[in-house]
C-alpha cells in the first residue's frame, strides 16, 4: 500500500491505458514500451475519446459543414495527460 506524505494524502495513482483486446499498461510501462505498442495504445485511446461528427453536431453546408458547437477541441488538448 502506498504511504501517505507529511499532509496525510496519499499519492495519485499511477495513469494506465487500455490495450487492445484486454487488459492496460502504466504510462511508465508505456514509455519503455517498443514505438509498435505505443502506436496501438494510441489507436486504442484515440478511438475511444473519438466521435464522429456526424452524431451530434448540426450540419450546414452554407457554414461549411459541421458545426462543433458543443466544445473545441485541438489534437494536443486531446493527448495532454494532466499532471498533479
Amino acid at each position: 500500500m502506498a504511504q501517505q506524505n507529511i499532509f496525510g494524502e496519499f499519492p495519485a495513482p499511477e495513469v494506465e491505458y487500455h490495450l487492445k483486446g484486454e487488459g492496460s499498461i502504466t504510462m511508465s510501462a508505456l514509455k519503455k514500451a517498443d514505438p509498435e505498442l505505443q502506436k496501438e495504445v494510441m489507436k486504442v485511446w484515440f478511438y475511444c475519446h473519438f466521435e464522429d461528427p456526424v452524431e451530434n453536431c448540426p450540419y450546414n453546408s452554407q457554414d461549411g459543414g459541421y458545426q462543433f458547437i458543443y466544445q473545441s477541441c485541438s489534437l494536443r488538448s486531446m493527448t495532454q495527460t494532466p499532471r498533479p
